[in-house]
């Protein structure tokens, strides 16, 4: 798969295991954490919660293993 880049980054602190979604402009990340599998959502262009050089984004959103749903 080609690969360009890096734009941004994040630790997601999801143990390593999961997956990425990239869909209408958002990057979903999911993995295991200590409370069920978590969702989090990103800014695919690294402009929305993202700071710093290199860029470091924040979730826009996330839910927990409960999902139950937080607004970043």
């Amino acid at each position: 798969m080609p690969r360009g880049p890096l734009l941004w980054k994040d630790d997601l602190g999801l143990g390593g295991l999961g997956s990425a979604l990239i869909r209408n402009g958002f990057v979903y990340a999911s993995g295991r954490s200590a409370s069920g599998w978590d969702v989090r959502a990103f800014d695919r262009a690294g402009l929305q919660g993202c700071s710093s050089s290199p860029k470091v984004c924040a979730p826009l959103w996330s839910t927990d293993g409960r999902l139950t749903t937080t607004k970043g």
